[in-house]
């Protein structure tokens, strides 16, 4: 099975809703470019935020579960939280679940973000 981020990046670009908001040159792994500015449209931006390991009885690794953060960023909350809706869509077409959804403001940029994770699974 591929890594974690692989898998999100795969299901967000099978994804035509979702790449109708969003270009597929606007999704990042690990951070968004300088270039990116606001004005062009919404960015994603996903990244691994812990990993847990799972072994089996006698100490093989078998699997890990995966926390993958999303941001998704836009120049209203109401775009950046239709972007977000629609990675959740993505991800769970592909049995992943969210497990948490939170947001933010960048006032230096007027940028607005929306922030979710989910569980994704790697097997060893």
């Amino acid at each position: 099975m591929s890594s974690a981020e692989k898998q999100t990046a795969d299901a967000m670009l099978a994804s035509a809703s979702l790449l109708a908001l969003v270009p597929q040159e606007n999704i990042y792994p690990d951070e968004i470019e300088e270039k990116w500015d606001v004005s062009n449209g919404p960015a994603i931006c996903y990244e691994r935020g812990d990993s847990t390991p799972n072994y089996t009885l006698n100490g093989t690794l078998h699997s890990s579960r995966v926390t993958i953060i999303v941001t998704c960023w836009a120049k209203s909350r109401s775009l950046a939280n239709a972007v977000a809706l629609k990675v959740s869509e993505a991800m769970a077409a592909v049995q992943n679940e969210q497990v948490s959804q939170g947001s933010g403001y960048e006032p230096d940029l007027e940028e607005y973000a929306a922030i979710v994770a989910f569980d994704v699974w790697e097997l060893d």
